[in-house]
């Protein structure tokens, strides 16, 4: 196993890895985003979307978001860390036997486990989530300015492709 930290973003020109964001990400077996707090989460999400299974915690709402429309996200390569209810020494446990677990996966089921996540990653296409971006938009503008929007604009298929 190889743990990569790097404080920076990629780019294909940097010297240390001269790698785009997304080949990069391709690249790893797992993504591990264990946070204490994470409004969203972009990065499991990243990594769903781009066929690479990931740990999350359940403070994070990427985490909420998958647990609230697939049953048994573990199934799925999206692996949640109970960060809620469970101490930091319990937290650290699960977390290790998650990886533990990954590891013992042979290749096959690993490519396999790739594509499951990749499929579900279309939970987290525009076409489903833009409609929530457009409303929670809409009601930050009623609750501040005490304007309704025209959501004409948002509603049109073509923006949300």
């Amino acid at each position: 196993m190889k743990v990569i930290y790097h404080p920076e973003f990629l780019s294909a020109t940097s010297p240390v890895f001269p790698l785009d964001y997304h080949q990069f990400v391709r690249g790893c077996h797992l993504g591990v985003f264990a946070s204490y707090y994470e409004p969203w989460g972009y990065t499991p999400a990243e990594c769903a979307i781009m066929g690479v299974p990931s740990i999350t915690s359940n403070l994070t709402g990427f985490a909420n978001f998958i647990s609230r429309r697939i049953p048994d996200p573990d199934k799925v390569g999206l692996y949640i860390v109970d960060r809620r209810f469970k101490g930091f020494e319990e937290c650290k446990h699960q977390m290790a036997h998650i990886m533990f677990r990954f590891c013992q996966l042979n290749r096959r089921d690993r490519i396999t486990l790739r594509n499951t996540v990749e499929r579900v990653s279309a939970i987290l296409d525009w076409k489903q989530l833009g409609k929530y971006y457009v409303k929670a938009r809409n009601l930050a503008l009623q609750k501040v300015f005490d304007v309704i929007t025209d959501t004409a604009e948002f509603e049109d298929e073509e923006i949300l492709e």
